[in-house]
This record gives C-alpha cells, structure tokens and sequence, in this order.
C-alpha cells in the first residue's frame, strides 16, 4: 500500500496561537488538504483527477475515510493511503456516517437511505414527507439520531428504525450536535443559537459579525468546538459561552474533523515557511517571489472562492495589476514541492 504523502507547505496564515488536538480535513480543486490543530501547520494531499465539485460530505473518524457527494454518487476516500477506495451510485442531497452500523445515511427529496459502504447496497429507512426540503444535517452517534433542518422545523430520526422522534420548531441554515452538551447548535449568520432537545428551548449563545456567510461547517469533537468555513477562513466557536476562539486561513471549499489519532498514519514532510518570500505583500501592482533555489517557479492564482484565475510557468514576477483589490492565494511548485502563499492586493 502506498503511502499518503501530505506536504506540509504553511503554517496557517491568521492564527496566532494553537487550539488544540485533532485534524481538520478539507477538499478544493480535486485536493484534500489538512490543518493540524496542535501546530497550526496545513497539509495538502496528490491531486485526484477523477473528482469534481463537492455537493456535501461525511467522514468516518475511526477510519479515516472522507465520504463525499458528487454529481449523483458518492466517494470514499482514503486519507491514509491516497486512494478512492469505493464509488457507488446515491443521488443524495445530504449525507451522514452511523458508525454504529457502519452506514452511510442519505436523503433526499423525503426519503432516508442507508448505505453499505463496503458492497453499495443501498436500503430505504424511511419515508418523511412532512421535513421536504432541507437545509442542513447534522447526527448524534450516541443516540443514532440524523436530523434535518428545513426552513422552520428541526426534525430528528432514529436511523435504526426510521421513526420520528423530534420535530421541534427551529430556524437555523447550518446545524450540528453539540456532543458535550447534547443540544443543536444553529447557525444563521451571524447569530448561533442551540436548542434544548427535550424542553425545545432556545438559547442564544452569540453574534458574529466577522462571519456574514458561510460555505462549511463540523464539530470538532475533542476540542467542543464549532468550525465554521467562511470564505476560505475557519473559525473556532466554543459553544459553551459563545467565545471566537481562534481563525485560521484553509484554502478549500469543504471541511469534516478528523481523530487526533490518524496524524501516525500519515508520511508528512515538513518544508521550512520560509522556503520561499513574497513581497511586498500587500501589493498594488507586482509582486516578487524570492527564493533561494535556482530555478524560476510556476505560479497558479485563485481567488478566495477557490477560482482559478491566472497560471504563470518559470517565472519570479506576478503582475496583479489588472486583479481587483482582495485575497488571493499562490499555489507555488517547484519541481518537487508545492506552497501556498496568501497575497493580499490592494487598490
């Protein structure tokens, strides 16, 4: 079996101190990428060819599996060995790992599946015509309870035998469960809230102005942290008295949290942050890349929405002139490395 090999290329960008144990695991652009919560340091996986854009994803801690929805299947993938281990047809909208049975659970439209990720039989737990649409899920794997959010319900299903056991009025675009203190955590930009799942009562924990949208969000079960990915920026959220515990820069679109355990696993190779320079930075126009290699680097450009925008072969000079004033990233190679650089371009 080959090894994964995670190059660690930056530490990350805006956290100034550490926050704990454990991995985040994070997809853009057909790579996965890690950020290390005990160092700070952000890894990035080989490229796979294969995949495409992300529709949603579960992960299996145990494991070290990173499930993901594609266009109407979903993939399994790997993280100690690099591989896509399964691929099997599950048009799905929103998926969940039991690891009490070893399933993955899927809806859609108003149906719950289960999954068997070994063979790809798929089985029908439960027909739920009262949740409809959906907007976020989230599972308690103490209780084997999925639930699903919809615009003005919360709703909770024991995935054993498909039968209802809550439906609680709640309005929130992101939700997960809160394994400490066994509630739903609610996310409505900017505002979390949590509910109280045997009196239905609501809290408010705290507003977030820095935090105005979001693409992604996981609990971070060993560190009772909330993770939510805005912008390719993930912020840490302590639920317990609603303090912003610490950001990090993650360039990637997805992100699920990982057992502390797995980082034996992984080969890594660890490149020094100052093995290559930007400057300035910020910039208005130019930006110059300093190295003390010999040979000139390869530079592709993407905004922070993970677009690509510009790719540049043997080169030490980035002209950003006709780019508008924001964030970008610098996706640096060499003939045997890769780095990423934040570049800030100013008007």
């Amino acid at each position: 079996m080959k090894k994964a090999l995670f190059l660690i290329i930056f530490h990350a960008l805006v956290a100034s101190s550490v926050i704990g144990q454990g991995k985040l695991y994070g997809y853009n652009m057909q790579q996965f990428y890690t950020l290390d919560l005990s160092t700070g340091e952000i890894g990035i996986s080989p490229e796979f060819p294969t995949l495409g854009g992300i529709g949603g994803s579960a992960f299996d801690i145990n494991n070290g599996l990173y499930m993901m929805i594609g266009v109407d299947d979903v993939i399994i993938v790997n993280m100690a060995s690099d591989t896509i281990i399964n691929q099997f047809p599950f048009d799905v909208g929103a998926i969940a790992y039991n690891p009490n049975n070893n399933r993955i659970l899927g809806y859609t439209g108003s149906t719950l599946f289960a999954l068997d990720p070994d063979n790809g039989n798929i089985t029908t737990i439960g027909e739920f015509p009262e949740i409809g649409s959906f907007l976020s899920e989230a599972f308690d794997p103490t209780n084997g309870i999925f639930f699903l959010q919809n615009q003005e319900k919360l709703f909770g299903i024991d995935a054993s035998d498909g039968t209802l056991v809550y439906e609680l009025d709640f309005q929130a675009t992101a939700i997960e469960f809160d394994i400490n203190s066994g509630e739903i955590l609610g996310f409505s930009p900017p505002n979390l809230q949590s509910i109280n799942l045997s009196t239905g009562t609501i809290s408010d924990i705290g507003t977030y102005p820095e935090i105005p949208s979001f693409s992604g969000h996981t609990y971070d079960i060993d560190n009772n942290r909330l993770v939510i990915l805005a912008q390719q920026v993930v912020y840490f959220i302590d639920p317990s008295n609603g303090a912003l515990v610490e950001q990090y820069d993650f360039p990637v679109v997805d992100i699920e949290y990982g057992n502390p355990e797995l980082t034996s696993i992984f080969d890594f190779e660890y490149l020094a942050a100052s093995s290559i320079q930007l400057f300035p930075n910020p910039t208005s126009d130019k930006i110059f890349l300093q190295t003390d290699a010999i040979q000139n680097l390869d530079v592709s450009i993407y905004n922070a929405q993970g677009v690509l925008l510009k790719e540049l072969d043997n080169t030490r000079e980035v002209d950003l002139s006709e780019l508008c004033a924001g964030i970008y990233y610098f996706f640096i190679k060499n003939r045997t490395q890769t780095f990423i650089k934040k570049v800030i371009k100013v008007e």
